[in-house]
C-alpha cells in the first residue's frame, strides 16, 4: 500500500500547493479516482490514496515535503510506475489543479516538476 499512500501525498501536494485545499479540489480527486482508476485498481488501493490525502490535510503537512517524498519514492521504485499509471497520476493531478478557476502558479510549478519526474 506504500505506492498508493505516496500517490495520495502527491495529490495532496498539488491541492495544497497554494496553501488552501478547496472542497472542489477534493471532489475532483474523488471523481477522477472513481471514473479513471476504478477499473484497474481495487477499492482498498483507491481508499489508501484518499486516506493518505485526508491524513495529510488534517496534519497541515507541507506540500513541498510531500512532493519531495513522492519524488524520492518514485525514483526508488521506478518499476512500479508504468506508463499507464504515470498517465493516470498526471491526468488526475491536472484535474485537481484545474478544478478551481484554472491552474495557479504554485500548481503549475508542481505539474511541471511532475512532468519532468515522469520523463526520467
Amino acid at each position: 500500500m506504500d505506492l498508493y499512500k505516496n500517490i495520495g501525498k502527491l495529490f495532496y501536494a498539488i491541492s495544497a500547493s497554494d496553501k488552501v485545499i478547496k472542497t472542489i479540489e477534493f471532489k475532483a480527486l474523488k471523481k477522477s479516482l472513481d471514473t479513471q482508476w476504478r477499473n484497474d485498481y481495487t477499492k482498498a488501493q483507491i481508499n489508501a490514496i484518499i486516506d493518505s490525502f485526508l491524513f495529510l490535510k488534517d496534519c497541515y503537512a507541507s506540500p513541498n515535503i510531500c512532493f519531495n517524498e513522492f519524488s524520492k519514492y518514485k525514483e526508488e521504485h521506478e518499476w512500479l510506475f508504468t506508463t499507464k499509471l504515470k498517465n493516470l497520476i498526471f491526468n488526475t493531478s491536472c484535474s485537481i489543479a484545474s478544478s478551481f478557476a484554472s491552474k495557479n502558479k504554485s500548481e503549475l510549478i508542481l505539474l511541471a516538476k511532475l512532468g519532468l519526474l515522469f520523463k526520467k
